[in-house]
């Protein structure tokens, strides 16, 4: 141990000085505070996340009266679906789907395109429960049409096709097509 001058105090140069102590303690006071703050943020996304899916469940509930689709529909809002937006059965309960929304997606939507893309989504709902060898694009769109315009669908299509112009955009066929298609099905 090094010696000391005669009268002065006698330091312990392994005992930590009080300025330390303070820095150590303000350091525990900062993450302390940084992880209430993160878990209050948590806590506030999840309950915004939780509402936007309840007011999407709402929106497709109505539109699954609107279009008389009968069977249960939820609705999920995951992180990414390369389909922006789908429908499929839900294993295990019979005449129950799906209905899986990007939520990147969702956000680019206006409420008339959201219910294009809900009516979209149950017209393959209807299509699976009343024509389930016909499935296809174009059919879902012709039962899209009972509750939306042509224009609100072309809109979604230049969202999830960005250079949909050039693809056409949404396939033209004659919208007396979905009016038949429900006067012949005695279940609607």
């Amino acid at each position: 141990m090094p010696h000391s001058a005669p009268g002065s105090p006698r330091v312990n140069p392994i005992a930590p000085s009080s300025s330390w102590r303070l820095w150590v303690a303000a350091l525990c006071l900062a993450l302390t505070v940084g992880a209430a703050r993160s878990a209050d943020a948590n806590e506030e996304a999840t309950a915004l996340a939780a509402a936007e899916s309840r007011r999407v469940q709402g929106l497709v509930d109505a539109m699954r009266l609107e279009l008389a689709v009968s069977n249960d529909v939820s609705v999920e809002l995951v992180e990414i679906n390369p389909l922006k937006a789908s429908v499929e059965p839900v294993k295990g309960a019979a005449g129950t789907f799906r209905l899986s929304l990007e939520r990147s997606f969702l956000e680019e939507l206006t409420e008339v395109e959201l219910r294009a893309v809900i009516a979209h989504e149950l017209g393959h709902v209807w299509i699976y429960t009343h024509h389930p060898y016909l499935h296809t694009e174009q059919l879902a769109n012709e039962i899209a049409l009972r509750a939306v315009s042509r224009e609100n669908l072309d809109s979604v299509y230049g969202k999830v096709w960005p250079d949909a112009v050039a693809k056409g955009s949404l396939p033209r066929f004659p919208e007396a097509r979905a009016a038949e298609l429900g006067a012949s099905n005695p279940q609607n």
